[in-house]
């Protein structure tokens, strides 16, 4: 894999999506304990928090590319700059997508806080998308779960394994 270091209003767009994901009236953004290393972390929406959250993002994308490229430089700390216009939550799950996809490439991204925080933000992004559903179409009235009868698609139906003395490789099998 490769990684670039990602512009400084990337991080500031995800940063932003958590400010603004928040009531004002003392909610916080919960860092989910995804792993026995990073315990929960609860950060308050205040500035002191949300610099460190942004520090955090652009230290991680840093120690990814100076992994993979034997570097030993860090960028220069940035002010947070909050994002006037936000994107859609689905862009906003693309964007931490690739923020991830170049910031993994040193040994504890997994069990980092800065991982753990693009998991909130996506967790953000898909409640966005689920109360975007319930003000359109009653999301509390859908089915949990499946239950229902289904119709095999022909399409993906092949024969029986006892029917296919020894596959050939290369050969296409449907499912049946």
């Amino acid at each position: 894999m490769s990684a670039y270091s990602v512009p400084d209003n990337q991080i500031h767009v995800m940063v932003s999506y958590i400010v603004k994901s928040l009531p004002y009236n003392g909610d916080t953004f919960y860092i989910p304990p995804h792993n026995s290393i990073v315990v929960g972390t609860t950060f308050e929406p205040n500035m002191l928090n949300i610099q460190a959250i942004w520090d955090c993002l652009r230290r991680a994308n840093d120690t990814s590319f100076n992994s993979r490229y034997d570097d030993t430089g860090f960028t220069d700390p940035v002010p947070f700059v909050c994002a006037l216009h936000l994107p859609e939550p689905l862009a906003m799950i693309r964007i931490v997508q690739n923020f991830e996809y170049q910031a993994c490439e040193y040994e504890e991204w997994y069990t980092s806080k800065a991982k753990a925080i693009c998991d909130g933000i996506v967790s953000l992004a898909i409640g966005k998308l689920i109360a975007e559903r319930e003000d359109k179409t009653g999301h509390d009235n859908l089915p949990w779960g499946f239950d229902g009868e289904i119709e095999p698609d022909p399409y993906f139906c092949a024969p029986k394994l006892s029917d296919v003395d020894k596959p050939e490789p290369g050969k296409v099998y449907r499912i049946c």
